[in-house]
C-alpha cells in the first residue's frame, strides 16, 4: 500500500495518486525509496497533469453524493469488471470496476450519487488508519467526530484523520488582498487559480506538508523539495535585509 508519509506532495497530487491504478502507485513508492528522482518526477508530473480534472470530479462527487462511512471493499470481479462494497449496515452495493486500486477488505468512505450505478456515480476514499470509524453522534458544528482505539477525534468536515487519529488543527486566519489583473492573467496562462498559486507558495515557503498519516485541516501542502528550496531562496533574496 502507498505510504504517503514518505511523499511530500501537494493535495492535488495526493488526490490524483490516490486514484492511480495500484501498479502506478507501487512504482511511485519504489522510485522514491530507491532514490530515482527522474522516475519520481515523471510520476509526479503525471499526477499533476491529471490532478485538476480528478480533483474537480471528486469535489463534484462530494457535493452531489451521499457519503457512506465505514464501507468495506467486499470483493472485486475481474471477469465481470465489477466491485462490491459492504456498507456499515451490511447491505451491499455493486458498481463497475475502475482504476483497480482498492484491495479487498479496505475500509473507507463510499460516495454514491442516488440512482447512478455507473462508474461516474461513485467514489471511494480509504481510511489512512484502518481502525478508524465514524462517530456521527459526536459531530459538532463544522466538525466530524471519529472513533479510534476508544478515543474520540474531531476533524474539520471532509478531513479524514491519519494514523492513530493524528491531524494538524486549522489555525489559519483570513485576509483580504487586492490582486492586480497581471497576476490573475499570469495564473491563467498555467490553467491554475490564484488561490492555488498563493497557497502553493505559502506551503513551499513554510515547508508545510499535508501527509495522509497526519493531514492538515487547512489543506496546505508543499509542491516538493525543489520548490521549498527556491521559495526560501527567493524570500531571503527579497527580504533578507530586514
Amino acid at each position: 500500500m502507498l505510504d504517503q508519509h514518505y511523499f511530500p506532495l501537494s493535495q492535488d497530487e495526493i488526490n490524483a495518486i490516490r486514484l492511480m491504478p495500484v501498479d502506478d502507485a507501487k512504482r511511485l513508492e519504489a522510485a522514491h525509496q530507491a532514490g530515482w528522482g527522474g522516475c519520481l518526477s515523471s510520476l509526479r508530473q503525471a499526477a499533476r497533469l491529471g490532478a485538476t480534472d480528478e480533483q474537480q470530479d471528486r469535489e463534484d462527487l462530494e457535493q452531489e453524493a451521499t457519503p457512506l462511512f465505514d464501507t468495506k471493499v467486499k470483493s472485486r470481479d475481474a471477469e465481470a469488471k465489477t466491485i462490491t462494497f459492504e456498507l456499515a449496515d451490511h447491505t451491499t452495493r455493486t458498481f463497475p470496476l475502475k482504476w483497480g486500486g482498492w484491495e479487498e477488505g479496505t475500509i473507507g468512505i463510499l460516495r454514491v450519487r442516488d440512482e447512478d450505478a455507473s462508474a461516474d456515480g461513485y467514489g471511494f476514499q480509504t481510511y489512512p488508519d484502518q481502525d478508524l470509524r465514524r462517530h456521527q453522534e459526536g459531530d459538532q458544528d463544522g466538525k466530524w467526530a471519529w472513533r479510534i482505539d476508544g478515543d474520540i477525534v474531531l476533524a474539520k468536515v471532509g478531513v479524514i484523520p491519519g494514523t492513530g487519529g493524528a491531524l494538524i488543527e486549522d489555525q489559519s486566519w483570513p485576509i483580504v488582498l487586492d490582486l492586480p489583473p497581471e497576476f490573475v492573467d499570469l495564473c491563467s496562462t498555467k490553467g491554475i487559480s490564484v488561490e492555488q498559486v498563493l497557497r502553493g507558495f505559502i506551503a513551499d515557503l513554510c515547508g508545510l506538508q499535508n501527509y495522509l498519516d497526519e493531514p492538515r485541516e487547512d489543506g496546505y501542502s508543499s509542491n516538493g523539495s525543489d520548490e521549498r528550496h527556491m521559495a526560501h531562496d527567493y524570500f531571503e533574496r527579497a527580504y533578507g535585509m530586514y
